[in-house]
């Protein structure tokens, strides 16, 4: 069945979504695509502004809304009898990722590269490598990435007050099974290339060769980013219940804000953890790294005084 777009859709909240969201998107839209940031686009970004606040004129009067909700109910209702065109096995098909074969392939390819420095016969890691990149294709991320780049909302289509900020401690706690989970794959790793002398007081080197680059550097950072962008939580989150979102609008994370706050992890690190503690004493339950990256941590509200809010 064809989606109706309607002023709520230009303005990507809820249909049923308060005043105070509906006003926090319309900040974050009409920013973004304002015409002076956009100098090499400003035709476009004049069109979908005004688009904009055609829609945020509608909807922030509340007769004018009524209207609105009104010719959406009529107009889903002459739709409504008709036939969806895609099943809903096609759609799950072609949205889902399987995550063991995207984590098996990047994991098979990254052994593969490090290899390449330790291997005589180059030759042998031909086929382990085109083996990885076939399960990677058969992970189906790629195609679904696209979709999701194409589909996914600009604004939350959530209402504040059903979530609360994730603590300082909850956020410790998914953090350990984070680490505990890395572990499970990287000693295993290390051991294999380097032996078990990797881990002696003889082994006074930082990083002892490539294997080690690419299985505590750069395998744990693309899991990571990964897990951010398409679950908007690591294993350790998703077991609390809790998501990384953007803190303006409530979104999912772009690419960009997931490689940012991960690098801005290092700067709330540094000094002696300050940007970590900070959690523990913002309001919005933000470390360092979250405010670098415009994002917060939030769950579904239990017993948290504070609802969450987006928006500056």
């Amino acid at each position: 069945m064809k989606q109706i777009r309607t002023h709520y859709d230009n303005l990507q909240v809820k249909e049923n979504a308060s005043d105070e969201v509906i006003r926090g998107a319309y900040r974050y839209l009409s920013q973004k695509w304002h015409p002076d940031k956009n100098p090499g686009n400003q035709q476009e970004a004049e069109r979908i502004l005004k688009i904009i606040n055609d829609a945020y004129a509608v909807l922030s009067d509340p007769a004018k809304r009524r209207e609105h909700d009104a010719c959406i109910a009529r107009q889903n209702s002459d739709s409504k009898n008709k036939p969806d065109e895609t099943s809903p096995n096609d759609r799950a098909k072609i949205h889902s990722i399987n995550w063991w074969s995207l984590i098996f392939g990047t994991a098979i390819i990254c052994l593969c590269i490090s290899g390449i420095f330790y291997v005589p016969n180059k030759g042998v890691v031909v086929f382990p490598l085109i083996y990885g990149l076939f399960l990677l294709k058969d992970s189906n991320f790629f195609h679904a990435s696209a979709l999701n780049l194409r589909s996914k909302p600009g604004a939350s289509n959530m209402q504040p007050d059903q979530f609360e900020y994730a603590g300082f401690w909850s956020r410790v706690g998914a953090g350990i099974i984070d680490l505990i989970l890395l572990l499970v794959v990287t000693v295993p790793l290390l051991i294999a290339f380097y032996g078990k002398n990797y881990f002696s007081e003889q082994n006074t080197l930082m990083i002892a060769g490539p294997a080690d680059l690419f299985i505590n550097y750069v395998l744990p950072a693309v899991c990571t980013i990964l897990f951010w962008w398409h679950k908007q939580a690591t294993p350790g989150k998703m077991v609390i219940s809790a998501r990384i979102v953007d803190a303006k609008t409530g979104s999912n994370l772009t690419v960009g804000q997931a490689i940012g706050r991960y690098f801005a992890y290092f700067v709330a690190t540094l000094p002696l953890g300050i940007g970590l503690l900070w959690i523990a004493f913002d309001a919005r339950k933000q470390g360092w790294h979250d405010k670098l990256a415009g994002t917060v941590v939030i769950r579904p509200r239990h017993r948290g005084p504070d609802p969450v809010r987006f928006g500056d």
